[in-house]
């Protein structure tokens, strides 16, 4: 019984170091979003889109994560297993966000872009807001959709 505790222990840990290991590979890119520059993750595998930010515990301040989409959609997200408060803007392929929203942790709530957007940017919830980020404003740094 032990050997099998140690056993499922250990694959819980390697687990994490690999999900660790994962963000730590992600490219980055400095976003600059209305008054604030974000250092974002980017994130462009179906895989990755899937998994997010869900699980971690905290994101420092100005970090984000920048979601890729594989074509301009209307995106929606929400907030299952993820217990970090946040704020999503939606953003087109020209870069101008199309809509913001505060999504609450550990919920099922979608929040879905106001048109096609090409990009997803998550930060601290708030950030957005305090940075003058709404619809229409441009996002600078953005990598090719």
């Amino acid at each position: 019984m032990n050997r099998v505790l140690a056993c499922l222990l250990l694959a819980a840990i390697a687990c994490g170091c690999k999900q660790e290991t994962d963000q730590a590979q992600a490219p980055r890119v400095q976003l600059v979003a209305g008054v604030m520059t974000f250092t974002a993750e980017v994130v462009s595998t179906s895989a990755a889109m899937q998994r997010g930010l869900m699980h971690r515990r905290s994101l420092a301040e100005n970090a984000g994560m920048l979601f890729v989409l594989p074509a301009p959609t209307k995106a929606c997200f929400w907030m299952k297993d993820t217990p970090i408060a946040l704020s999503v803007a939606f953003i087109d392929s020209h870069g101008q966000v199309l809509s913001v929203a505060d999504m609450e942790p550990m919920t099922e709530t979608k929040h879905c872009a106001a048109g096609l957007a090409s990009y997803a940017l998550e930060v601290n919830r708030g950030l957005l807001s305090l940075a003058g980020v709404r619809a229409g404003t441009a996002i600078g740094g953005l990598p090719r959709a």
